[in-house]
């Protein structure tokens, strides 16, 4: 959190879909196994979420998508989520 912590919650969460090889590009199933994690604190911290690998092949594109959600009771002071960067690891076998 950038500013101030939310006085009740604030998560992140991500979520990965493979493109589908049909011509209208749909999306297939969320392949994120990780659940949406809190980030309600005003150190940042490395966050992981892990993307399950079976059905995927070298040259597969994603549609990946981070969200933040945060509720607070609507306090004197501004409460901010910050993301400062977002990284995609793969290996490729």
């Amino acid at each position: 959190m950038i500013t101030t912590v939310a006085d009740t919650t604030a998560t992140l969460d991500c979520e990965a879909y493979k493109l589908q090889a049909d011509p209208d590009d749909a999306l297939g199933s969320d392949l994120v196994s990780t659940a949406a994690t809190t980030m309600n604190s005003t150190t940042f911290a490395d966050i992981d979420f892990v993307v399950t690998p079976t059905g995927l092949s070298p040259g597969d594109i994603l549609d990946v998508r981070i969200k933040t959600t945060v509720t607070d009771g609507a306090g004197a002071t501004a409460v901010i989520a910050g993301v400062t960067s977002a990284r995609l690891l793969c290996d490729v076998r």
